[in-house]
């Protein structure tokens, strides 16, 4: 344990920025969210033992606890509401809500075949019957092959 002190009061700059690395990298593993705030805190004890406390282990770790604590309220409270995107590209289902096509043919009961994304997929409406040449609104995804579509506005 005397070893480590003396390694530790020999580069407590390294050991910090070490201990950033590898809660990084836990994180990384996790993909949880809340290691990245300490990780980042680590550099406030690595960049003040560096000049200041150097010799001082047990306010560094105060010092790293309490940025922690405060990269973490803030990064919770202020970057919960940043913008999401819209949908997962690579779901197909997502993707195609909202999009605007075109009545190729009507059958009955509301019963449709709508060019989109330019492929023609089997639709149904919520209400009357559409009329053909008409542009709707994908609103749903049933089951993976029919849209539930809406008139266009």
């Amino acid at each position: 344990m005397e070893r480590f002190y003396h390694l530790w009061l020999g580069h407590p700059s390294a050991a910090w920025i070490a201990i950033g690395v590898a809660l990084l990298a836990l994180e990384t593993v996790t993909g949880s969210g809340w290691l990245l705030w300490p990780a980042a805190a680590a550099l406030a004890p690595a960049a003040v033992s560096a000049f200041w406390l150097r010799d001082d282990i047990g306010a560094q770790w105060i010092l790293f606890a309490v940025a922690s604590i405060a990269l973490t309220w803030l990064g919770r409270r202020y970057l919960r509401h940043w913008p999401q995107t819209p949908h997962d590209m690579n779901d197909a289902k997502k993707a195609m809500i909202g999009q605007v096509g075109q009545v190729t043919s009507v059958t009955d009961h509301g019963q449709c075949r709508v060019m989109v994304g330019g492929k023609e997929w089997a639709a149904q409406t919520d209400g009357a019957a559409p009329t053909q040449g008409q542009r709707v609104e994908v609103v749903a995804v049933i089951g993976g092959a029919r849209l539930q579509v809406k008139p266009a506005g």
